[in-house]
Order: structure tokens, then sequence, then C-alpha cells
């Protein structure tokens, strides 16, 4: 597969101080690039920061934030604005191990907080820096997962009616994610950005091991991948030289590159929209206009 020239060109990692966003990271890192990385642990931002310059980053910056919380996403696309004016690359993997039901601060339950909402509205308020670059690249960290098996309710995505469940969380999150990529694509179809999800299964890294997981995720984690294999797509699509065939499309094996259009329900996806845009509004994330 032939590469570009990301050298110089400037790529953020929304949980990249471990696990596959790490690994991403110091992969750019190594072909020259300048490396933003957001996380919530200092010291493990700071090792990511000092292995990236070792590997030959063009630059590597690090910043602590937690997107989970409305002043986090604020922070993060105010941080990242101030980086630089064109984003080249943009890579979500932050997650999180969780066993109860929680409700953040902001009255948002976490898991859609931290794995949805916090991703669609850096990417939302991010649009600007990320076409003025000629080529921006959004990377999701997904799950390839039946749509029977996510269990999401558009009218109730807090679990503020319906019981709570871990897998109908982090699932059901995934596939939020997948509607917000496919929605988002045809938005903002006339603009040089492309919205891609990178599938992965069981990959062996500190959160999915978790003692805050269930049983069946840290069982599977021990048979699983290292987050270098896992990041491989990630990497692939933040470096191919052409990005015409990522617009709105999934990787949903990490072990082969071979993007697959998003077609999910095209209703579900306006109308999450629609919601999503409004919670924003809530939130003043963006103006009530």
């Amino acid at each position: 597969m032939k590469q570009r020239n990301v050298k110089n060109k400037n790529f953020v990692f929304v949980g990249g101080t471990q696990g596959m966003g790490k690994a991403a990271a110091l992969a750019l890192a190594e072909r020259g690039a300048s490396i933003l990385v957001l996380g919530r642990n200092q010291a493990a931002g700071d090792n990511v920061v000092e292995l990236a310059l070792k590997n030959g980053a063009n630059t590597a910056e690090f910043v602590q934030v937690d997107i989970s919380t409305v002043q986090g996403i604020k922070h993060a696309v105010d941080k990242i604005k101030n980086w630089q004016p064109q984003i080249h690359g943009l890579m979500h993997s932050a997650m999180t191990g969780f066993n109860k039901k929680i409700i953040t601060e902001d009255e948002l339950e976490f898991g859609f907080a931290l794995q949805y909402f916090g991703r669609a509205m850096i990417d939302e308020l991010l649009v600007e820096q990320l076409a003025a670059s000629g080529d921006g690249r959004i990377v999701h960290l997904s799950a390839n997962i039946p749509t029977i098996f996510t269990k999401i309710d558009l009218d109730d995505l807090q679990f503020k009616t319906r019981k709570w469940g871990f897998y109908k969380s982090l699932l059901g999150s995934n596939h939020l994610s997948m509607l917000y990529l496919q929605q988002a694509a045809q938005r903002y179809k006339d603009l040089p950005i492309s919205y891609t999800a990178a599938c992965v299964t069981a990959v062996k890294t500190q959160i999915m091991s978790d003692p805050k997981m269930p049983l069946l995720m840290r069982l599977a984690v021990k048979l699983g991948t290292t987050a270098e294999i896992g990041a491989k797509n990630s990497i692939a699509i933040l470096t191919c030289e052409n990005s015409d065939n990522l617009k709105a499309v999934k990787l949903p094996s990490a072990k082969r590159f071979t993007p697959k259009k998003l077609a999910y329900n095209k209703t579900d996806a306006e109308n999450l929209w629609v919601k999503t845009l409004a919670l924003a509004r809530e939130k003043k994330l963006i103006p009530m206009s």
C-alpha cells in the first residue's frame, strides 16, 4: 500500500496514552509527524511524549483532559485548535473499565459520554481544522457488532427508563459512533474529510484487563492480540496515500485492510444527529441557533 508523506503533518490521538492509541501515535512519530496526545493520566502522557520524540516525531505534546465531561470536551477542542490550525488526522481510542451505571457531573451516562458524545463533539467542533488540511482523516476505534446485539434506543440514550447493562452501554455506544460517522460523512460530503471506523476484537491492553471489566471481557483479552497489531488498520488509515475510499466506511477486521461502506439505517443516523446536536446545545457546546 502506497503511503503519503506525513512528515511535519499534525495528528491528534484522543486516548493515546496507552493501548492502540499509543501504538498509533508512536508509529506516526516514527514517520516524522507532529503528535498531540490527549488523556487523563499525566505520567502516561509524559511517557508517550518522551517516546514519540525519541522515535523521531517533529513535535510531541500532551494535554491532560477527561472527554467524558462537557468541560473536558471544551478544553480538548480549545487545546487542539490552539496547537495547530490544520489537523491531518484525528484518532479516538479513549475507553475505560466500568461495572455499574455511572452518571457524570453533566448528567450523562458514562459510556455514552466517553465513547460516543465526546468523540462526536470533538469531531464536530474541529471540522474547520480538519478540512483546512486538505485531507483530514478521522478514525474511531470500534467493534464490528451486528445491530441485533447493540440494543440501542434513540429515545433513551441515557438509560433513564430501560435497564442499564455494560454490554448495552459499550456495544450501544459503538453503534452510535457508526451512525454518527455515516451521517457526518453525508453532511460534510463536500469537504476533504474522511470518517472511518477501525474495528477490533480482543486486544491485550491495560483497560481491557481492568477488574471493573466483566469477566467475559477479561477472559477474552487473554487470547487477544497486541495493541500494535490492533492499531495496524488505524495507522494505515492515517498514512495511506489515497483516502477516497475512506469517506464513510468501516474496516470490519483488524487482520485485513478491507474498507466496507457504512450502510446503517439512514433514519436512525439522521435522528441521532438531531438528538446529538440538541444535547450539544443544551450543554452549551454549540450555539443555540
